[in-house]
């Protein structure tokens, strides 16, 4: 199996073969996934965080730096939206309104509501 060269791929993209950046989202798909869900715990904002991660990078492309690993660029990149988007949106606001799944914040405002409502059908007996 031939050796996956990435940095290729990076400099392909870098002067505008779109193309050349398929190979690395085909690459590292699977671990970044897993990383933002084993973050988010959600399935559906892990995958709407993952597609953000993919986009920002390619729109960011030509700011990758060859002294560190395209991985860590990336793993930086989802961190980061990760950070913001639980820092920035209030309790119970919905993760990216334009038709994405509900956040974890969502979520858990769900969980909240069937508590409250478990705890007043509980003060009712």
């Amino acid at each position: 199996m031939p050796h996956f060269n990435e940095r290729h791929f990076i400099e392909r993209t870098q002067h505008g073969n779109t193309e050349a950046f398929t190979p690395l989202v085909t690459t590292y798909q699977p671990r970044l996934y897993t990383h933002i869900l084993g973050r988010i715990k959600d399935t559906e904002t892990a995958k709407d965080l993952t597609q953000e991660t993919w986009m920002k990078a390619f729109r960011a492309i030509n700011t990758f730096r060859a002294d560190a690993s395209f991985y860590s660029w990336l793993y930086r990149i989802a961190t980061n939206l990760w950070t913001s988007s639980a820092a920035v949106r209030p309790f119970g606001d919905h993760y990216g309104q334009a038709g994405h799944s509900a956040s974890l914040w969502g979520s858990l405002q769900m969980f909240h509501i069937s508590l409250e409502e478990e705890n007043y059908a509980l003060s009712q007996k």
